[in-house]
């Protein structure tokens, strides 16, 4: 089983868009888009639609993409939303200057042609087009803490091609010409979370997520 096939079994049977349609993270997005005037949004990675369907509720024209098995569960949830098949391997199914936005979010990591990705990415964007990319850091403060006790966890990890800090991320997304990078705490995904309150002591290389925001 070749590494798209390996991604595509582990997500199809997921919730992912849904479970971030509903996080403070979701919010935080559709905050991005509307101070930067997005109206065509990409939600690239889908999964079952759930976020792309949110998008689509608060008024913006989304397209969802997602790997073909993965996004069939959406295409059959949501049959009103615009869905694609595709692969953030391959050349995106998208003309150029196609979005006004494509939001990215636990993609990158996944992703073994990540250059390539970038590059693609930045062809379907509009100029003056924003790129919202989302993806867990490894040198989130709270893990490293854990690992120093001894503690061990499932961080998913061998579904991962790589993680990347501030800086390789910013490296990364050398080709935009304005990259923003901030951290957004693990109760933005879960508000559960019983960490939030530590995390707002922490400096941006040091939380949950790393959120880049890129302008064509």
């Amino acid at each position: 089983m070749d590494w798209e096939q390996r991604q595509q079994e582990e997500f199809k049977t997921r919730k992912e868009g849904t479970t971030l349609a509903k996080s403070k993270k979701a919010s935080h997005f559709i905050d991005i888009l509307r101070k930067h005037q997005a109206k065509k949004v990409l939600d690239l990675g889908c999964n079952d639609g759930g976020f792309t369907a949110r998008l689509e509720k608060e008024g913006f024209e989304a397209v969802g993409m997602d790997l073909p098995d993965v996004v069939k569960h959406a295409m059959d949830t949501y049959p009103d939303v615009p869905f694609v098949a595709g692969s953030g391997e391959k050349k995106l199914p998208f003309k150029d200057a196609t979005f006004d936005a494509v939001v990215a979010s636990e993609v990158i990591e996944h992703i073994q042609q990540d250059k390539q990705f970038v590059q693609e990415c930045k062809r379907i964007l509009k100029k003056g087009g924003l790129l919202i990319l989302a993806t867990p850091n490894p040198g989130y403060a709270i893990h490293a803490w854990l690992r120093m006790i001894g503690y061990k966890w499932d961080e998913g990890q061998d579904m991962h091609a790589r993680e990347y800090t501030l800086d390789e991320l910013r490296a990364l997304l050398s080709p935009f010409s304005n990259v923003t990078i901030t951290g957004i705490p693990f109760s933005y995904i879960d508000h559960k979370s019983k960490v939030g309150w530590i995390e707002r002591f922490l400096a941006d290389r040091q939380r949950h997520t790393l959120v880049a925001v890129a302008l064509r």
